[in-house]
């Protein structure tokens, strides 16, 4: 099966990005800290609430979980912080460990989830969910401050005059025009706010004239760009990884140092340019995939880095062509297995690899997902689909890269098939239910899919009679929910909302195949 010559390299650096010095006293000083004890915490949340009506103070609440690893990060990272613990001076503070009460009360959307409250009212006045680095919490406490009708301190006051808020539709504008100077003097700003959530990557794409800008795909970080222009504005928050990939048919990316942030910078530019790759730079790979006793499997499925993907034949072999050098991430899936491994392609070579498939548990699915973000339709231009078998270690699905990375941790759900340490997260309804199915069936477990009506919906309409999400869901808070502990069984269509973007998929599941383990549920 021939492949055109996509190009897939990732680029991971991860860097930090530091604060501008000249700031007024009290400012963020963003650093690693060590986990303190002496944050003014209250015993309880009863006790906090006595106390915050005798001092007449507001409430600072968190609804956290011992388990939940961003909860200790932001105990650790950022409420030590002399700003944060400055602007929260007036709060009486307090944790609540999965109190089912409080959760329900306050609308708990994930852990950690901070509640600013009138104690007088016992009600919320601003809430907020996940963990933020120091600059972009101190952000939502300011806000938090102005919805309790409490003032800034002069230091805040000096912060909060320096914000800078960009026009994210003179960007576009920019972008489309390719007004890449403009676009690094538009953002300069940004280096005068200590408080920005984002610095800025100004990417000038050059290609030649006869490649067209609709075959060319970039990824940054986690989103696959749409509609790639001329230029380009990346944010990157602090302490972000940036995996750049640039896809062209028959082309390779050039890359300099320069295309990184520098320390301590806001804004940077950089050029990617594209160039056709040659007969004698361009790398082949062909193999077979085999099960665990060496048999080969037909119609299995092979991806290379996530974007290039080809099935075995009745033969169990594949082959893939006009490579671009470098390392990748090699997979295969089938039913009952999977295997998962990186290789690293010279230029002119043609590498022979066979991948040998681990028994696991397996779940097929296949999708349907609409990049536009707002758009409902599940059908034309924006529309992608994709399918893949995956084991429990490879479950976590982003909606925005339309379920092609499974080890994003931020996902709109994931499954599980192991009740070990989780028992105490279901209801008894729930539980009876998983502890009835077969051992080592999978279960959603969803996750990180806060903020807004996000979540999974089962549908009684068959895959393929999916055109559009009815436009009676839109804005319906109970449409789509989270799940947790439904089991996963062939032949269920599911329609889901992101968690981080307004977009949209169609989900079947086409497969379950149960591999006995030790560690399945039972």
């Amino acid at each position: 099966m021939k492949f055109p010559n996509f190009l897939c390299i990732i680029l991971l650096a991860s860097h930090w990005f530091g604060v501008p010095s000249a700031m007024p006293e009290g400012a963020i000083r963003q650093r690693q800290v060590e986990t303190k004890t002496d944050l003014p915490w209250e015993s309880s949340y009863a006790e906090a609430l006595i106390k915050a009506k005798t001092e007449k103070k507001p409430i600072f609440l968190m609804l956290t979980a011992t388990w939940c690893g961003p909860c200790k990060s932001l105990e650790s990272e950022t409420l030590p912080d002399p700003a944060i613990r400055d602007a929260l001076q007036d709060f009486i503070w307090v944790k609540a460990y999965e109190d089912k009460q409080l959760n329900e009360r306050f609308g708990r959307g994930g852990y950690p989830t901070l509640v600013f409250i009138n104690a007088e009212m016992e009600k919320p006045f601003f809430k907020t969910t996940g963990y933020e680095p120091a600059g972009p919490f101190l952000r939502k406490i300011m806000t938090a401050r102005k919805k309790g009708g409490m003032t800034l301190s002069e230091n805040l006051q000096a912060l909060a005059d320096k914000v800078f808020e960009p026009d994210r539709e003179k960007i576009q504008a920019m972008e489309k025009s390719g007004d890449t100077d403009g676009l690094v003097k538009y953002l300069e700003p940004a280096a005068a706010d200590a408080l920005r959530e984002s610095n800025w990557l100004v990417i000038q794409l050059v290609k030649p004239e006869d490649l067209r800008w609709s075959e060319v795909v970039l990824v940054a970080g986690e989103d696959r760009t749409g509609k790639v222009t001329p230029t380009l504005a990346l944010p990157i928050r602090k302490g972000q990884s940036l995996p750049l990939l640039v896809q062209a048919p028959g082309y390779k990316q050039i890359r300099e140092p320069k295309n990184l942030v520098p320390e301590g910078q806001a804004v940077a530019k950089a050029e990617i340019r594209l160039e056709k790759i040659t007969e004698g730079e361009s790398a082949s790979l062909e193999g077979m995939v085999v099960d665990r006793n060496d048999k080969p499997v037909s119609h299995a499925i092979v991806r290379l880095c996530d974007w290039t993907l080809t099935r075995t034949d009745a033969d169990g072999k594949y082959k893939i062509d006009g490579i671009s050098p470098g390392g990748f991430t090699l997979r295969g899936e089938s039913p009952g297995g999977e295997k998962q491994e990186e290789v690293l392609l010279q230029p002119g070579e043609k590498k022979n690899q066979t991948i040998k498939l681990v028994p696991v548990t397996t779940v097929g699915i296949r999708w349907a997902v609409q990049s536009r973000e707002g758009e409902m339709s599940l059908t034309g231009e924006g529309t992608k689909s994709g399918e893949a078998y995956f084991s429990m270690d490879h479950s976590r699905f982003l909606l925005e890269r339309g379920a092609e990375t499974r080890t994003y941790w931020g996902s709109d759900f994931m499954m599980e098939n192991s009740l070990e340490g989780l028992k105490q997260h279901l209801s008894p309804e729930t539980l009876a239910v998983l502890e009835k199915a077969p051992p080592g069936s999978p279960f959603f477990w969803l996750f990180d899919a806060t903020g807004r009506n996000s979540g999974l919906r089962l549908e009684n309409r068959p895959y393929d009679k999916i055109n559009e999400i009815p436009d009676n869901l839109k804005g319906d808070e109970n449409a789509f929910q989270f799940l947790r502990g439904n089991l996963v069984q062939k032949g269920d269509v599911y329609l889901i909302r992101g968690c981080r973007r307004d977009t949209h998929a169609k989900m079947e599941i086409t497969d379950v195949t149960i591999v006995p383990s030790d560690k399945s549920n039972k």
